[in-house]
């Protein structure tokens, strides 16, 4: 609460949000008024569960490179198949920005929904992603 009340960095936002259930929506909304970076954004959708969906959806609104859209991919279910048609939009010429996130799965949607054209980029992706492993 304390630290709160001093006028908190963003990074300490972060912290109290991640840490303290108790005041994590005061935390939030402070954040949120501060002005959340893109890096800050990606901190909560990575270890805050309750506020993913909403961070993803800001996140979107700011301008995401590739390796910022794969946070959204990696932990926001409800908003994977936007990630991916965002990614596939940005064409990457490598794998790089997904390669810790081939673990999920790929939903049928996404495959399903890719134009023919794009195809070649997915197996592409997802065979140097693998190289990795």
């Amino acid at each position: 609460r304390k630290l709160l009340e001093k006028g908190p960095t963003n990074r300490d936002l972060c912290f109290i949000i991640r840490h303290v259930e108790s005041l994590r929506m005061e935390a939030w909304q402070r954040l949120l008024e501060k002005g959340a970076t893109n890096f800050d954004l990606c901190y909560i959708i990575k270890h805050v569960e309750s506020l993913r969906e909403e961070a993803a959806n800001r996140l979107f609104e700011q301008n995401p490179n590739s390796y910022e859209i794969g946070y959204i991919f990696k932990y926001v279910d409800s908003l994977r198949i936007k990630a991916w048609q965002r990614l596939l939009k940005e064409r990457p010429m490598n794998a790089e920005c997904i390669v810790e996130h081939v673990e999920c799965p790929l939903p049928k949607e996404i495959m399903s929904g890719v134009k023919k054209s794009n195809k070649k980029i997915i197996d592409e992706m997802i065979y140097f992603a693998n190289l990795e492993n």
